[in-house]
């Protein structure tokens, strides 16, 4: 499988992934499931960003990687810095079973 060269493609995945993590919480779902999609909701939308910027998919999952190459294009990405630390953890620890339990939390 080859992944889209379209940005719009990555933003509507994106906002699949967005729309399922919101009818996970609205419904009292998994915490950790509903996360894991916002991760992933995040680290399309970067990846969109970057493919219309650059016209190249970048390869990789970390959203802190990711944002670090937005920033090179809008430095007004660096206030999320923080926050997409924070939500890196999701990508990995809501995944697969822990030997202590991952509690999501807001960011």
């Amino acid at each position: 499988m080859v992944d889209s060269t379209n940005c719009s493609d990555w933003m509507e995945k994106a906002n699949q992934d967005y729309v399922s993590a919101k009818i996970i919480l609205d419904n009292d779902g998994p915490t950790n499931v509903a996360a894991f999609l916002l991760q992933q909701a995040i680290e399309k939308v970067l990846k969109a960003y970057l493919l219309h910027q650059s016209g190249e998919l970048v390869k990789g999952h970390s959203i802190g990687t990711l944002l670090g190459l937005c920033i090179k294009y809008e430095p007004l990405f660096k206030q999320y810095q923080d926050d997409c630390a924070t939500i890196d953890d999701y990508y990995i620890e809501t995944r697969y079973p822990p030997d202590f339990p991952f509690e999501a939390c807001e960011v």
